[in-house]
């Protein structure tokens, strides 16, 4: 394949040649990246002084030392008898292979057995450790604002996603744990009794399991030098200053940017001590953690100023497609928890005596904690609910159930479910998907329905941010080519503009009905079942000013 034969060497290829020549290429594989003749790349490896004249192709003149975990540097040298000698990289990612074509083939036969998939879990981290100690050629500059394609937050829960994986080696734990932290999907926590339905155990099996992984995953972080690494880069882009180590510090980041699920928080908090190089043992980073959260998620300041100090003003907000129906008295279907905040915590984290309600106010969450004491202070509010109903809903090909924050009943007898996301979910696929499931069930029943972040903005608040038309025509054309990530609309934001406007990106993404996914973020067009248009209320669609 030496189609380029006698064409001159561009800056360009020179650099893409060292590039993978470091990395362990073999001769035959850069000869058809190159279109060249195995001679052809051996000469110009001469010429850019990587090889001695005469050598077989793959020998350095210097051995170059890579160190491996848990053993001696090992040279990339030439063996005694001439043949070139592998580097560990190209070891590491030849044990990935076969580990994988056994997989592969395990699952064209039957079910994989632990084994099999312990094998490649091992596989993968080993070369995780080899790439995080392989240097960059020079040659090619590496821009971290540039190849990041997610939002801080969705880069955190994916470093701490990433530390999760890396841990624990049984794949049914490693899925417990990631679904118990709510570092999946839109990052709501599952309790024990539906995983175990879902899973077909027990809920103290489940209890058992998630402790097994937890467990893991204190002994082996501060060994996983990769996931480590990689989740203190998200911490620096956070804060520079901040001192991670310090419980304080780790509690508000994952209560304002991972999750505010108090169980949750804790274990993620201890995650973070360990990975940021936290000194003190395993109970007491326990205690320190379990400390910290309580106290985040009771901050009132935490997570921005509650921005609706009447209830009026929330009721204004509600959408309802139609008119309020008058309630003599709380729904009776809604009387009930349809879902315990504890189920799965083992513990009373957050609660407060209600004297509007009579009774101990349970919260799972610091949003939840912050609605509920919003409510117990209104005065126009007669009575409110903890999670009140279970509203069924599609997310994609999957049925699911979604269980809202709260149920309120005014004094005008007037009934409004309430949720409250961060602001970086509420304009995601996965929340409208929720939402518009959500007033299609409470709109017979004449029934509201407000979805608000902790400041008190809905969709159509956030609709409301200006934006640059001609932007958001340029960003959709690119979307119907294929889908965008999150990282290449920032670009194109900052070109055009200047900066990146986290409002305005949301707004466009509100105004143009575009589907932000999960992490990693991208955008697309919604399909033709799916609208914010609903979710604005009489405004409908907000053009852009």
């Amino acid at each position: 394949m030496a189609s380029r034969r006698g064409e001159a060497w561009t800056s360009e290829e020179d650099d893409r040649l060292r590039s993978a020549f470091h990395t362990g290429v073999p001769p035959k594989d850069l000869a058809d990246r190159h279109e060249r003749s195995v001679g052809a790349i051996h000469a110009r490896l001469e010429r850019l002084g990587l090889i001695e004249a005469r050598a077989t192709i793959g020998q350095t003149r210097q051995a170059d030392p890579v160190q491996v975990e848990d053993g001696p540097p090992v040279a990339a040298s030439a063996r005694d008898d001439g043949r070139p000698q592998p580097t560990p990289l190209c070891a590491g990612i030849d044990r990935l292979i076969a580990a994988l074509q056994e997989l592969k083939e395990r699952v064209r036969t039957g079910l994989p057995d632990r084994r099999t998939l312990g094998s490649v879990t091992r596989a993968y981290d080993q070369l995780d450790q080899l790439l995080l100690q392989t240097t960059v050629s020079p040659a090619v500059p590496v821009d971290d604002s540039d190849t990041v394609d997610d939002p801080l937050p969705d880069r955190l829960r994916e470093a701490l996603t990433g530390i999760v994986r890396a841990c624990i080696p049984d794949p049914q734990d490693r899925h417990i744990a990631i679904r118990l932290l709510g570092l999946s999907g839109d990052g709501e926590r599952v309790t024990l009794a539906r995983l175990g339905r879902e899973l077909g155990r027990s809920r103290e099996r489940m209890r058992q399991r998630r402790n097994r992984a937890y467990r893991s995953i204190e002994l082996t972080l501060p060994r996983r030098i990769a996931s480590a690494v990689r989740l203190r880069r998200v911490l620096a882009d956070l804060s520079k200053d901040a001192d991670w180590s310090q419980p304080a510090e780790a509690a508000r980041a994952v209560v304002t940017l991972v999750n505010d699920n108090v169980a949750a928080a804790r274990q993620l908090t201890v995650m973070l001590l360990i990975g940021a190089g936290a000194a003190g043992g395993r109970p007491q980073l326990r205690r320190w953690a379990e400390d910290a959260v309580l106290t985040a998620c009771r901050d009132p300041d935490l997570l921005g100023p509650w921005r609706l100090d009447r209830w009026a003003d929330a009721a204004d907000k509600t959408i309802l497609h139609g008119a309020f129906a008058r309630f003599d008295a709380p729904p009776e279907d809604m009387l009930e928890a349809k879902r315990s905040p504890l189920d799965g915590s083992g513990d009373h984290a957050l609660d407060f005596r209600s004297e509007k309600l009579g009774r101990i106010v349970e919260c799972e969450s610091a949003m939840e904690f912050a609605v509920y004491t919003w409510l117990e202070r209104s005065p126009e509010v007669r009575w409110y609910q903890e999670q009140p109903v279970a509203i069924p809903y599609r997310a994609g090909s999957q049925r699911r159930l979604y269980y809202p924050d709260a149920a309120v009943w005014d004094r005008d007898g007037r009934v409004t479910v309430i949720e409250v996301k961060p602001v970086f979910h509420m304009f995601r696929r996965r929340t409208l998907e929720k939402a518009l499931a959500a007033t299609a069930a409470l709109r017979p029943r004449g029934i509201g329905y407000l979805l608000v972040d902790s400041r008190g903005r809905t969709l159509a608040d956030l609709a409301r941010h200006p934006y640059d038309a001609a932007i958001a025509e340029d960003l959709g054309h690119l979307m119907s080519r294929a889908a965008l990530s999150f990282g290449a609309a920032k670009r194109l934001l900052v070109e055009r503009s200047g900066r990146f406007d986290f409002g305005a990106f949301v707004s466009m993404v509100i105004n143009r009905n575009w589907s932000a996914t999960e992490a990693p973020v991208g955008l697309s067009r919604l399909p033709e079942e799916l609208s914010f248009r609903p979710m604005l209320g009489a405004e409908g669609r907000h053009p852009p000013p």
